[in-house]
């Protein structure tokens, strides 16, 4: 299992995984201080395929693409006036 983690900022920790995935993702954020956080999937045409909203200092999150095509996809995770932006691949 693969796991895509990244750290911005001061203590800021968001892991993405599996990646690739049959389908279900998690994605899970670690700050110091509470942050509400938009969460959408594109595919690579630029089509939103999952919107979700967050916030607190942990969390986590479930995003469902089984019903969707094999393919690359891109997590967009809006926060505190930055965007971040990761790949995930599913496979089928």
């Amino acid at each position: 299992m693969a796991v895509g983690t990244s750290a911005f900022g001061d203590n800021f920790k968001l892991m993405l995984y599996p990646n690739p995935s049959s389908g279900l993702f998690l994605l899970s954020v670690q700050s110091p201080q509470t942050i509400e956080a938009e969460i959408r999937v594109f595919d690579v045409l630029g089509a939103a395929v999952y919107r979700s909203h967050a916030s607190g200092t942990e969390w986590t999150r479930e995003i469902d693409l089984s019903t969707q095509m094999a393919g690359v996809y891109f997590v967009e995770i809006s926060l505190e006036g930055q965007t971040y932006l990761e790949k995930i691949v599913l496979v089928k």
